[in-house]
């Protein structure tokens, strides 16, 4: 295969470590601190895509090192992709799934403080490996770490939400009101942690309009920005009008999540492009 298929694919597998495991492991968290979550078999589905995709990013590491589709399955050169920073993440993931998988089971809070261990796990694997972690700084860890555990809290929180809105309104507003008041501090800290990491990879602000890595990253903010539009509007007008009776509140609540969990889709996507195509 020539450069071009193999950055695709390490795309589709990159996009699907990105979407399996924010979502997957944000319904963890949220299952432990505010109690709510969604079907089994969605955070099964979610689970399988993680599983799947990460050994996908972890082949397909093996086979560009080889420049050949057999290098995906020779047991030498996977052995040496598993001694870099891709088996590490690799190894987080797999420990981190295997938690989440007990919480599958009707074992009460116990079950759910698995996933929830599970999901800091699958949460970590993405400080020993890209952009920030060869950087080689602690404090820039630490940092990523705490960016990626806010935007899973976050994006966890958006399928519960939503299912509520369609079955109990009035439980959608307290656990809407519940997540906003935790926001006020945790979104900040999470966008300025992103402003600082990004700051670090591009190095100036006329690199971002210079590179092709900066103008890509200017995209992913204005997707944020959407994001953050979104949530401002449920929080300000759309979930304290679930509890005033308006008849129509519950669906505009709703629709009002659905485009934000687009917005997410969209940003993950530009994501893993800056982490497929290039870097800084």
């Amino acid at each position: 295969m020539d450069q071009s298929q193999w950055l695709l694919l390490a795309y589709v597998a990159k996009f699907g470590v990105l979407n399996g495991t924010f979502w997957l492991a944000g319904l963890c968290l949220v299952q432990v601190i505010f109690g709510v979550g969604v079907a089994v078999q969605w955070r099964f589905g979610l689970w399988v895509l993680t599983a799947v995709s990460s050994w996908a990013v972890f082949a397909l590491t093996a086979g560009v090192l080889m420049d050949s589709v057999g290098g995906m399955t020779d047991l030498t050169i996977l052995g040496i992709v598993w001694d870099t920073p891709v088996g590490t993440a690799l190894a987080l993931r797999a420990g981190g799934l295997g938690l989440v998988f007990l919480s599958f089971f009707p074992t009460g809070k116990t079950g759910d403080w698995f996933g929830g261990l599970g999901a800091l796990v699958l949460l970590a694997s993405f400080v020993v490996s890209g952009h920030i972690a060869s950087q080689a700084h602690i404090w820039l860890s630490a940092i990523l770490l705490l960016h990626v555990c806010v935007a899973a809290l976050w994006i966890g929180i958006l399928l519960p939400l939503h299912n509520l809105a369609k079955t109990h309104p009035e439980k959608a507003q307290r656990v809407g009101q519940q997540f906003a008041r935790n926001a006020t501090l945790l979104v900040p800290a999470m966008i300025v942690a992103g402003g600082i990491m990004a700051w670090q990879l591009v190095g100036s602000f006329e690199a971002l309009f210079a590179s092709a890595y900066g103008r890509l990253l200017l995209v992913k903010v204005a997707g944020v920005a959407a994001v953050l539009l979104c949530a401002a509007l449920n929080k300000l007008r759309f979930v304290p009008a679930l509890g005033k009776g308006n008849d129509t509140a519950a669906d505009r609540f709703a629709q009002s999540l659905e485009v934000e969990i687009a917005a997410v889709i969209f940003v993950l996507g530009l994501t893993a492009a800056l982490t497929s195509f290039g870097g800084p």
